[in-house]
């Protein structure tokens, strides 16, 4: 089984948040990959504006999270037990309403200032697709 978080390697914010859902995956389970990028084309994605988790998976096939969804799964596979539980709780609220608050941070993401870390200079540049 392999496990793509794919995000906007342009955005800071989206940097920010897969250097931290890296940095709480000891095991290391999580691969990432820029939307756009090469192997966003092989796996059939075409989002620009969106957190997406592929879960390649031959025993059960297949699974694609979207957004919203794709955060939760992210925070429910993650060593700390505070974003699980967070996970849990917003798990509760359907997709369609978390969604709106995705897509209002989606908006609003390129004129948050950050720390200017990039995921491909991070520990874990191994584990970054093309």
């Amino acid at each position: 089984m392999r496990e793509i978080v794919f995000f906007d390697g342009a955005c800071g914010v989206c940097n920010g948040f897969v250097i931290r859902t890296a940095a709480n995956d000891r095991a290391e389970r999580f691969f990432y990959a820029p939307l756009g990028g090469l192997t966003a084309r092989q796996c059939g994605i075409d989002e620009t504006d969106s957190v997406v988790v592929v879960v390649e998976d031959e025993a059960h096939g297949n699974r694609i999270y979207f957004r919203s969804r794709a955060v939760l799964y992210l925070m429910k596979h993650q060593d700390s037990g505070f974003l699980r539980g967070v996970a849990h709780v917003f798990g509760w609220i359907p997709a369609a309403l978390l969604d709106v608050l995705y897509r209002g941070v989606a908006k609003i993401r390129h004129l948050v200032p950050t720390s200017g870390k990039r995921a491909a200079d991070s520990s874990f540049a191994t584990r970054i697709l093309p």
